[in-house]
Protein backbone atom coordinates (compact mmCIF):
# COMPACT_ATOMS: atom_id res chain seq x y z
CA UNK A 1 0.00 0.00 0.00
CA UNK A 2 1.31 3.89 -1.42
CA UNK A 3 0.08 6.59 0.78
CA UNK A 4 0.57 9.54 -0.95
CA UNK A 5 -0.28 13.03 0.52
CA UNK A 6 -1.11 16.19 -1.79
CA UNK A 7 -0.86 19.67 -1.08
CA UNK A 8 -4.58 20.06 -2.24
CA UNK A 9 -6.46 22.37 0.41
CA UNK A 10 -10.07 22.27 1.00
CA UNK A 11 -12.53 24.44 3.46
CA UNK A 12 -15.07 22.07 5.65
CA UNK A 13 -15.59 24.32 8.36
CA UNK A 14 -14.16 26.80 11.03
CA UNK A 15 -13.60 24.14 14.00
CA UNK A 16 -12.26 20.47 12.98
CA UNK A 17 -9.17 19.79 11.26
CA UNK A 18 -9.56 16.59 8.96
CA UNK A 19 -7.59 13.72 7.35
CA UNK A 20 -8.89 12.35 4.20
CA UNK A 21 -7.89 9.17 2.77
CA UNK A 22 -9.20 8.53 -0.84
CA UNK A 23 -8.99 4.79 -1.57
CA UNK A 24 -9.77 2.35 -4.77
CA UNK A 25 -11.43 -0.33 -3.09
CA UNK A 26 -13.00 -0.81 0.22
CA UNK A 27 -10.69 -3.26 1.11
CA UNK A 28 -8.11 -0.51 0.97
CA UNK A 29 -10.21 2.03 2.83
CA UNK A 30 -11.21 -0.24 5.92
CA UNK A 31 -7.68 -1.16 6.58
CA UNK A 32 -7.03 2.56 7.04
CA UNK A 33 -10.24 3.21 9.09
CA UNK A 34 -8.38 0.06 10.94
CA UNK A 35 -5.15 1.91 11.09
CA UNK A 36 -6.91 5.50 12.04
CA UNK A 37 -8.55 3.74 15.05
CA UNK A 38 -5.79 2.18 15.94
CA UNK A 39 -4.18 5.89 16.47
CA UNK A 40 -7.38 7.25 17.83
CA UNK A 41 -6.94 4.98 21.13
CA UNK A 42 -2.87 6.08 21.34
CA UNK A 43 -4.38 9.75 21.45
CA UNK A 44 -7.07 8.97 23.96
CA UNK A 45 -6.83 13.10 24.76
CA UNK A 46 -7.52 14.53 22.12
CA UNK A 47 -11.00 14.92 19.51
CA UNK A 48 -10.68 11.74 16.82
CA UNK A 49 -13.74 10.48 15.11
CA UNK A 50 -13.20 7.95 11.75
CA UNK A 51 -15.53 7.41 9.56
CA UNK A 52 -15.49 5.39 6.01
CA UNK A 53 -17.86 5.78 3.14
CA UNK A 54 -17.91 4.80 -0.49
CA UNK A 55 -18.28 7.98 -3.33
CA UNK A 56 -21.71 7.21 -4.02
CA UNK A 57 -22.67 10.37 -1.89
CA UNK A 58 -21.85 13.98 -1.18
CA UNK A 59 -19.35 14.08 1.69
CA UNK A 60 -18.47 17.85 2.34
CA UNK A 61 -15.10 16.65 3.63
CA UNK A 62 -14.20 15.14 0.11
CA UNK A 63 -13.50 17.48 -2.94
CA UNK A 64 -16.85 17.62 -5.01
CA UNK A 65 -14.36 16.23 -7.92
CA UNK A 66 -14.78 12.69 -6.28
CA UNK A 67 -18.36 13.03 -5.59
CA UNK A 68 -20.26 10.08 -7.64
CA UNK A 69 -17.13 8.30 -8.38
CA UNK A 70 -16.36 4.39 -7.67
CA UNK A 71 -13.55 5.18 -4.87
CA UNK A 72 -13.64 5.08 -1.05
CA UNK A 73 -13.09 7.50 1.57
CA UNK A 74 -11.51 7.53 5.40
CA UNK A 75 -12.29 10.58 7.01
CA UNK A 76 -10.43 11.58 10.43
CA UNK A 77 -12.34 14.35 11.99
CA UNK A 78 -9.78 15.53 14.48
CA UNK A 79 -8.59 18.92 16.77
CA UNK A 80 -5.05 18.51 16.60
CA UNK A 81 -4.94 17.74 20.36
CA UNK A 82 -5.92 21.52 20.89
CA UNK A 83 -9.37 23.94 20.06
CA UNK A 84 -7.22 26.30 19.90
CA UNK A 85 -5.36 25.36 17.24
CA UNK A 86 -6.54 26.38 13.56
CA UNK A 87 -8.07 23.59 11.78
CA UNK A 88 -6.08 21.89 8.60
CA UNK A 89 -7.15 19.45 6.22
CA UNK A 90 -4.62 16.63 4.77
CA UNK A 91 -5.78 14.72 1.50
CA UNK A 92 -4.14 11.46 1.08
CA UNK A 93 -4.53 9.37 -2.02
CA UNK A 94 -3.72 5.22 -1.46
CA UNK A 95 -3.10 3.23 -3.43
Amino acid sequence: MTITKTDFTHNVNGSSSYKVYVCKDRETAMMIHTLMMTAKTNTPDNYWHVGTNDGKGHDCRVPSFFHESNYWFTCVEHNNGDWNQKPTYELFLVS
